[in-house]
């Protein structure tokens, strides 16, 4: 029982991170793809700690995917025309 609770918690720092990081973000990724923009915001959205949760569409592993891109990009900057060329 007590590793589930530290799931939860863990997932919650997540989503609240994440939540966090995005609104800064969301013009550089709008730059790049509408796309983007859309998962990231359905990321932030549709994610709970509770298992019950309909709204629950992402795990936790997910979410570290998501923050972990978002800091990448706001470190290092691509070449927008090359992104969007692949």
């Amino acid at each position: 029982m007590n590793n589930d609770i530290t799931n939860f918690l863990k997932k919650q720092r997540a989503i609240t991170k994440l939540q966090h990081l995005l609104p800064d973000m969301l013009p550089t990724l709008e730059r790049y793809d509408h796309r983007l923009v859309l998962y990231f915001q359905d990321l932030a959205t549709h994610s709970s700690i509770d298992p019950d949760d309909p709204n629950d569409f992402h795990n936790f592993y997910e979410l570290l995917g998501g923050i972990r891109f978002l800091r990448l990009l706001r470190r290092y900057t691509p070449d927008y025309a090359k992104v969007q060329q692949a």
